[in-house]
């Protein structure tokens, strides 16, 4: 907004597009518009554009991604860890898309698969634990590892 605020300072003292756009990188740097947006500002200053602000635009409002449909989520999640985004979306009524950006960036939830399961590791629940929605300040789940068995030994008989 700022360098918008400059833009028209400077179309107001007669200045051309591409001075304005030079002084502006010498100021801005880095963070400059481009050649393309200062000749574009310039040339809505110059056609009688007063106000510096965004127009109001008709995009559609976010309507799936909402605090109510946040919480509703994590509620579900504590309540059963093991369940799907297929499901989480059937029960939102809102599309698997959305769904996925509650789990990631509002809730911070990662889902913990494992893609090895030792032989020793019998017990369901911890099998079913390995499936479960994870916080990601949630302590990693514990593995059971197997004992190296004894080197196998060749042996030649003549």
């Amino acid at each position: 907004m700022e360098k918008r605020i400059v833009i028209k300072f400077l179309i107001g003292e007669n200045v051309l597009s591409a001075e304005i756009h030079h002084r502006l990188q010498q100021q801005y740097g880095e963070e400059c518009l481009s050649q393309t947006r200062v000749f574009e500002w310039c040339k809505c200053f110059r056609e009688g554009r007063e106000h510096v602000e965004n127009e109001p635009h008709d995009c559609w409002p976010r309507t799936s991604v909402t605090k109510p449909n946040i919480d509703c989520a994590d509620a579900l999640i504590r309540e059963n860890r093991c369940i799907t985004i297929m499901e989480l979306g059937a029960m939102l009524s809102i599309s698997v898309g959305s769904v996925e950006d509650i789990m990631k960036y509002h809730l911070h939830y990662c889902k913990g698969n494992a893609r090895w399961v030792p032989c020793t590791l019998t017990d369901p629940e911890s099998q079913q634990s390995s499936h479960e929605w994870r916080n990601t300040s949630s302590p990693k789940p514990k593995r059971v590892r197997r004992s190296r068995s004894a080197g196998k030994v060749m042996a030649t008989f003549f």
